[in-house]
């Protein structure tokens, strides 16, 4: 995408969602404002031990909502789309993977929701396996987390 809008003559640059990046943003102004934030995505393990590392790093976090990136079917997705909306997170953070994750915000966005929403890849996953530093200096150093 963002190849495609520097090609259309729009100033962009893409920003991962990780501790080395986007993520310390995100949550540290989410803390420091009082901001309801969902975190969505992974399988239950990694979402427990994700969420354990960000609540130890940002204990005031505003965690309205953790929870594994899979449903049983459409109904249960539905729910918890409803669910999810009810709660009215200012921020939600879905790492699912792509499509998954992209049709999921798409949906909490035709459920009237109206927060700030990030897309995370495997970042849950990642932290859960690595804690809050996936890549090694070097690779964030020279921009070459690609390789890693």
């Amino acid at each position: 995408m963002t190849k495609l809008a520097q090609m259309a003559g729009i100033k962009a640059h893409r920003v991962s969602f990780d501790m080395t990046s986007l993520a310390p943003i995100v949550f540290s102004y989410a803390q420091k404002n009082h901001k309801k934030v969902a975190i969505i995505g992974s399988d239950s393990e990694s979402n427990a031990k994700a969420i354990n590392i960000i609540l130890t790093k940002y204990p005031d976090l505003l965690l309205v909502k953790a929870r594994h990136g899979y449903f049983k079917d459409e109904t249960d997705r539905a729910h918890f789309i409803k669910q999810l909306s009810e709660l009215e997170p200012d921020i939600i953070i879905v790492g699912m993977g792509t499509p998954a994750q992209d049709i999921f915000l798409q949906e909490m966005f035709m459920s009237k929701w109206t927060g700030v929403a990030f897309s995370c890849g495997g970042f849950l996953h990642q932290t859960a396996k690595n804690g809050s530093t996936y890549y090694p200096d070097f690779f964030n150093k020279y921009n070459l987390r690609w390789m890693y």
